[in-house]
């Protein structure tokens, strides 16, 4: 997984409606890192229409996302998010265009224009090499040449009329 993703080393804290709702906006879950953080926000909780909701603790433990340039992923600006599933972030980071580097880090969606610093850090074009690719950088790898299965000399035309691979056959 990318080194981009960490996961927090105990469970989440969120705060729920009395009906077990998030109290966020949208039904968005807000995330605090200890029961004492969940307890202040209920204490600042000013909302008349409804009661104090309850800090909640969840089951499973939730990843975050932190791009090269130290952004934290938040998806609508208000507060960073937290998945309780780090392969299902992953992709869906790489649907708002934060792409992969090579060193495991990730860049945020600089093409946006949102983070000059992510902007320069474009992964190189050969970031992966595909199996059967040749690997231009890789010390030796360049294939060799088949050698002829005759010695008819330096003169000999490639491919060879006298190879038994030659399609066109020995001419004689």
């Amino acid at each position: 997984m990318s080194r981009a993703i960490s996961t927090y080393p105990e469970p989440c804290w969120t705060l729920v409606r009395a009906d077990g709702r998030p109290v966020g906006p949208d039904d968005a879950e807000p995330h605090f890192d200890t029961e004492a953080q969940a307890l202040a926000a209920v204490a600042s909780w000013h909302d008349e229409d409804r009661p104090d909701p309850t800090p909640k603790r969840l089951t499973g433990l939730c990843s975050i996302a932190t791009a090269a340039c130290g952004y934290i992923y938040d998806e609508d600006d208000n507060g960073q998010q937290h998945w309780q599933d780090a392969q299902e972030l992953h992709a869906h980071l790489l649907t708002v265009d934060w792409s992969d580097l090579p060193n495991g880090e990730m860049r945020c969606s600089a093409d946006s224009g949102a983070c000059e610093e992510c902007d320069g850090l474009i992964p190189p074009l050969a970031n992966a090499v595909i199996p059967g690719q040749l690997d231009l950088l890789a010390v030796g790898s360049a294939p060799k040449a088949a050698e002829p299965d005759h010695d008819c000399g330096p003169t000999c035309p490639s491919p060879c009329p006298q190879d038994d691979d030659d399609p066109r056959g020995w001419q004689g």
